[in-house]
């Protein structure tokens, strides 16, 4: 099953509030893979909180 269907199920499911996610990228090559956090972002009705870990 696809997972970002998944999660946001999930989140319907138990009344969540928001989504956290994080990404890590550095290089342009980085940019232009698709993420799990991209494609929630893309599909999600629920606020997203996104982290970018300190490098």
């Amino acid at each position: 099953m696809d997972p970002v269907q998944e999660i946001l199920d999930a989140a319907f499911v138990n009344d969540i509030t928001a989504i956290a996610g994080a990404s890590h990228r550095t290089t342009l090559l980085d940019w232009t893979v698709p993420s799990l956090t991209d494609n929630i972002l893309n599909r999600s009705w629920f606020p997203l909180l996104f982290f970018s870990p300190k490098g």
